[in-house]
């Protein structure tokens, strides 16, 4: 990407491979419109080998420590949407652990995306709510902690925000495009399939609030 950071270029190259066990898979309707569909696989917690270069800057990747994901979806969507979602992966006493969380998008009724994965297996959970704190006047205060919970007592986390990567495009208020992507750590803990207890700390990820009309 030329001129990335003043003059600096960046550039990036990237390998994800091991890919785990298990993945998430999901083809989403929408209620209101029969044609609008939404397929998406998310693949988390492959192994991430490589670099990236800005000017004098050059960073590589641990081999061993660091991790990605692939998030890769199609689908015909409907004008106006909203979605949340999180991930997150990283090493937590010994397993790799990663987390899939989402909801908003499309009609979820019959499913949902939300899973955490140890060790490339899968534990699926049941829905989520982000818990983002609000101001007096409603609005999002996305830089505070948040607290994440599920309808069935599985999931207990607090996302602690370290920087809002945020955008809001409007155009003529037709195509809007408003985007929170949120990175920091979560600390909790989740009931895997077993009822044995995952408890995680510092676990490095993302959460986003996105509305789009276009």
């Amino acid at each position: 990407m030329a001129r990335f950071d003043g003059d600096d270029d960046l550039e990036v190259e990237v390998l994800l491979d091991q890919a785990p066990r298990d993945s998430m898979v999901i083809c989403t309707p929408w209620a209101d419109d029969a044609s609008a569909f939404y397929y998406n696989r998310k693949i988390i917690g492959m192994r991430a080998r490589g670099g990236f270069r800005c000017g004098a800057l050059f960073h590589e990747f641990d081999p061993i420590e660091a991790l990605g994901l692939l998030d890769w979806g199609r689908g015909v969507w409907t004008y106006d949407n909203v979605w949340y979602w999180a991930a997150a992966q990283g090493h937590q006493a010994g397993h790799v652990v990663g987390l899939n969380l989402g909801y908003g998008f499309g009609d979820t009724t019959a499913a949902s995306e939300n899973m955490v994965f140890v060790d490339g297996i899968a534990h699926k959970l049941g829905r989520v709510d982000f818990g983002i704190p609000t101001g007096e006047d409603g609005s999002y205060l996305y830089l505070k902690p948040w607290h994440m919970l599920d309808d069935e007592g599985r999931l207990e986390l607090v996302f602690t925000p370290r920087i809002d990567r945020a955008d809001d495009t409007n155009v003529a208020n037709v195509i809007v495009s408003e985007q929170h992507q949120v990175f920091g750590t979560l600390a909790g803990a989740i009931v895997l399939d077993d009822d044995s207890i995952l408890s995680v700390s510092g676990l490095r990820g993302s959460a986003e609030h996105v509305h789009n009309r276009y």
